[in-house]
């Protein structure tokens, strides 16, 4: 699932601390989200939310499906 997510992240010039801190999210749930486990859908709007993101570009059918 989060290849996208790692290559924004990596694109936008974020480290997994940096977007951790942003997102008030752990450096841990950062890291295990990165490594390509579902997040629930508030974690996926905190992290979209700061990569300037649709929800979808990052999570892909994950989140479309949850939301709908």
């Amino acid at each position: 699932m989060q290849p996208e997510l790692n290559s924004v992240r990596r694109q936008l010039g974020f480290t997994q601390e940096e977007l951790a801190r942003l997102t008030g999210l752990s450096l841990l749930y950062v890291n295990i989200k990165n490594g390509g486990k579902n997040p629930s859908i508030v974690s996926a709007f905190r992290i979209a939310h700061v990569l300037k993101k649709p929800m979808e570009k990052l999570f892909g059918n994950l989140i479309a499906t949850e939301r709908g």
